[in-house]
């Protein structure tokens, strides 16, 4: 999945601006380390206003690129 959101870093106007992207153990988060079981599956939680919004079980790239590219934000373009 790494090689997909670097694709997305560079295919995606100011996909860094938009979107933040982090990897953290299941254990830093008491509320993740009961919430979620063990597994070797990795989870991809979604946030927007500092609340979760949606999450993805597994490795589903195409569920997740699409989740992602339906809830970016906006560009701000400003008129010159």
């Amino acid at each position: 999945m790494q090689p997909t959101f670097k694709i997305l870093q560079v295919a995606v106007d100011c996909f860094a601006d938009r979107c933040t992207i982090m990897q953290i153990p299941r254990t830093a988060v008491p509320e993740f380390e009961q919430r979620f079981p063990a597994t070797s599956k990795p989870r991809f939680l979604f946030y927007k206003g500092g609340k979760e919004i949606h999450y993805v079980d597994g490795l589903k790239a195409p569920e997740i690129l699409r989740f992602i590219h339906e809830n970016l934000p906006a560009l701000d373009t400003e008129d010159s």
